[in-house]
């Protein structure tokens, strides 16, 4: 969305951070190597906005043993963290992913999530039983679009 002739910035801490992930990724790096003790939260987001989304549990796992990912207190953090665990079927994520649900109401903390966890049959009727414990403690609005996301088909 921004003009061609915009001023790109340019960030060493974010490019290390793409570097970080890429190596990891690639199998080059292990996870607590990554050089992520003095991350910022900012950092965090960018690293785990950028997991491929083919990531496997095993990388997932991998990870959350170098950097306690599903515990983190970070709502913006867990959000991302547990996006790429449903993706990878992390099957750790379920209890503290719950927790998350039910306790935190934002929609664009939880909307996500649902429309990720509504892609697969498992998954959906899983989340369907999270939504009628979370659903009296959120929004209407809230309410309303993931009940929205849970009606759509999952993907076969």
């Amino acid at each position: 969305g921004l003009p061609a002739s915009a001023l790109r910035q340019k960030s060493p801490r974010l490019d290390a951070v793409d570097a970080a992930r890429e190596k990891f990724f690639a199998g080059e790096l292990e996870a607590d190597a990554l050089g992520a003790r003095d991350w910022v939260t900012q950092e965090w987001l960018h690293f785990l906005n950028g997991i491929p989304k083919d990531a496997t549990k095993e990388q997932l796992a991998s990870i959350d043993a170098a950097w306690n990912l599903t515990r983190t207190g970070n709502a913006e953090i867990a959000m991302r963290w547990f996006l790429s665990g449903i993706r990878a079927d992390y099957e750790p994520i379920r209890a503290p992913l719950e927790a998350h649900l039910v306790g935190i109401g934002r929609r664009k903390l939880v909307v996500p999530l649902y429309e990720e966890l509504a892609k697969s049959p498992g998954n959906k009727a899983w989340a369907e039983r999270v939504f009628a414990k979370a659903k009296p403690g959120y929004h209407p609005l809230t309410s309303k679009t993931v009940a929205e996301k849970l009606a759509a088909k999952p993907a076969s």
